[in-house]
């Protein structure tokens, strides 16, 4: 058996890039990889935010995030991890 911590375990995720000694160096840096092609320049900087989402009236649905941040330009991103497909990504990513 491994000594190492799985990073598919929700907790050592949200370890791993949420937390705010490893924001600067590994979260800014997997985004900008991950993003290369799609975002027109690099994040420069990112705050964490609180990854609960409340609801805006009674019937909405509550969401609570993985990761959330934001960008020096105010823009927010959301790193979900999702390990089994439950054919639903579209529906979840649009919500």
């Amino acid at each position: 058996m491994s000594d190492l911590l799985e990073p598919t375990v929700d907790f050592v995720f949200k370890q791993i890039f949420g937390s705010e000694e490893n924001k600067d160096e590994v979260l800014l840096n997997f985004l900008n990889e991950a993003l290369r092609e799609t975002e027109p320049k690099p994040f420069v900087s990112l705050t964490l935010l609180n990854p609960q989402m409340d609801k805006n009236a009674l019937t909405d649905k509550q969401a609570i995030l993985d990761v959330r941040a934001q960008n020096e330009d105010g823009k927010q991103v959301n790193l979900e991890i999702q390990v089994t497909n439950k054919y639903d990504m579209p529906k979840r990513s649009l919500y």
